[in-house]
């Protein structure tokens, strides 16, 4: 770690994403497993800067424990997946309901998995993902273990979320006064912080940024 670091309001860059997957497959050798199957959205944000809103539609994640990991995700969501993408990943995508046979979620997924394989899944996987994975199924948290140690690029992100923390009390302290509808605070305390992250990353993703004053 350097001695000092600074606010970073860059997106992660590949050698950050690369080195974030080769820590889940030094974990995975441990494990002895052939492949790590992720669905949850912050560790696939984790590893690759894709960021979803959770609904019916699966996105799912498979790293092999040689070669590009792949990621399958609905045909409709290929333009915002490959905008935000920052890792080498091969795409797969599937048709929505109501698909045809072979070209459903679970169909293309099979195929992304031996059959003999040993297959490590998160503990907060679905259930329905779990049934449609091939292979021998061992529940393990690699990446929750993966993400607690911090690299100096998550520090810095770490470090600039202060500064727009800072930005909303510093903003409350101001506007803090008798009669002042609690309502009123929350506004001018989130908007003040949404303005800092704009000005700092006009480009930012709010499906991964919120801010929220509380009272």
């Amino acid at each position: 770690m350097s001695t000092k670091i600074k606010a970073i309001t860059s997106p992660p860059s590949r050698e950050e994403l690369s080195d974030r997957l080769e820590r889940v497959r030094e974990k995975m050798k441990e494990q002895d497993l052939d492949y790590y199957v992720s669905s949850d959205p912050v560790n696939i944000y984790y590893l690759t800067n894709f960021a979803f809103y959770v609904h019916e539609r699966p996105f799912i994640l498979v790293i092999p424990i040689e070669g590009l990991p792949k990621m399958l995700i609905p045909l409709l969501e290929k333009g915002h997946f490959e905008e935000r993408v920052r890792c080498d990943v091969d795409t797969v995508t599937y048709y929505e309901f109501p698909a045809r046979d072979g070209e459903n979620w679970h169909d293309l997924y099979q195929e992304l998995i031996e059959k003999d394989a040993k297959v490590g899944v998160e503990s907060i996987m679905p259930v329905g993902f779990v049934n449609k994975t091939p292979g021998y199924q061992i529940v393990t948290d690699i990446l929750e273990e993966v993400r607690i140690i911090k690299t100096d690029y998550e520090i810095g992100r770490t470090i600039h979320a202060c500064k727009v923390a800072n930005k909303g009390h510093r903003v409350l302290l101001k506007k803090c006064r008798p009669r002042v509808l609690e309502f009123a605070l929350y506004k001018e305390v989130t908007d003040a912080m949404t303005s800092k992250i704009v000005q700092d990353i006009p480009n930012a993703n709010f499906k991964v940024t919120d801010t929220m004053g509380v009272v």
